[in-house]
């Protein structure tokens, strides 16, 4: 969850007016407070969510609509507007990223699972500020390990490298480099993160709202290694209470039995964790950031 890629920081290479604006809007907030870099990104959310993304409009209100099937249309245009907000105050709070948690705008609960002994796996959605987590881990435990996916966008990628550098942190793009740091940080009794919600080749996989989570997901490879170490899993997710001021909570551990056969265990925890995740996201639907993405099919 929180980020040294390999290889050292992206280059910034601005190669269109949407890059300069990018860059240059970052750049300009992080000189502002942090209550109004935050505003600024809800005014652009809302226009966005207005008058440029309404297909994704249209996509996360199906999705929402499957998820949710309680609400009302009228329900649903509520939140969905709300949401666009929240995405853009939290896309302007990269700007003041390492600044949330030292200036008290971050209530913690469930703070003790951080330190209890042995490794241990923080898993959860991108639900609320999904930069939030790592700068409340660190207080407690110091840098946590796991991997990220790399926006492709270069100039995205420099901004989050950025900010997720200056609140200290250790994480790699997906492949050998992210396994062995989860794999020497959970080895030597330390923390390490997966989220349960990724996008692969322009699908969103996890949480699986109606039967198993994907074989091939964040969810089945949390729990692949939560077996194999041994580690408590620990599952967490924060909400904006309002504008720039979060409470973050981690969950009761789901302790892994490695004395059970591998494939019985393995599946089971798997299961939790997907439990876990779509309870968060069914509670908050507007504030889960992949509600927009394009689903995988479910896995039965």
């Amino acid at each position: 969850m929180t980020a040294t890629p390999a290889g050292g920081p992206p280059p910034i290479r601005i190669r269109s007016l949407n890059d300069a604006f990018d860059y240059g809007i970052h750049q300009l907030l992080r000189a502002t407070p942090i209550p109004i870099a935050s505003a600024v990104g809800a005014a652009m959310g809302a226009y966005a969510g207005r008058f440029t993304l309404g297909r994704l409009t249209a996509r996360a209100d199906a999705e929402l609509a499957r998820l949710r099937p309680d609400l009302s249309a009228e329900e649903r245009a509520r939140l969905l507007r709300f949401r666009w907000r929240h995405i853009g105050r939290c896309y302007t709070e990269f700007s003041h990223l390492h600044r949330l948690v030292p200036t008290g705008r971050v209530e913690v609960v469930g703070a003790e699972h951080l330190t209890m002994p042995g490794p241990r796996l923080l898993i959860g959605p991108h639900i609320g500020n999904w930069e939030v987590p790592g700068p409340t881990v660190i207080p407690y435990t110091g840098a946590i390990q796991g991997p990220y996916t790399p926006p492709s966008n270069n100039i995205r990628h420099a901004i989050a490298y950025a900010a997720r550098m200056r609140y200290g942190a250790k994480i790699a793009p997906p492949g050998r480099s992210a396994a062995m740091i989860v794999a020497r940080a959970l080895s030597r009794g330390g923390i390490a993160a997966f989220y349960t919600d990724e996008v692969t080749n322009g699908r969103r996989q996890g949480p699986s709202f109606d039967g198993p989570p994907a074989p091939d997901g964040n969810i089945a490879a949390a729990a692949r290694v939560a077996y194999r170490y041994g580690a408590a899993i620990i599952p967490g997710g924060n909400l904006r209470l309002s504008g720039a001021r979060y409470r973050m909570v981690y969950e009761e551990p789901i302790i892994p039995d490695t004395s059970a056969p591998e494939a019985e265990e393995r599946e089971r925890l798997a299961a939790l964790i997907n439990a876990r995740t779509l309870a968060m996201v069914k509670a908050h639907p507007e504030q889960w950031y992949m509600l927009h993405e394009r689903p995988r099919d479910d896995y039965r």
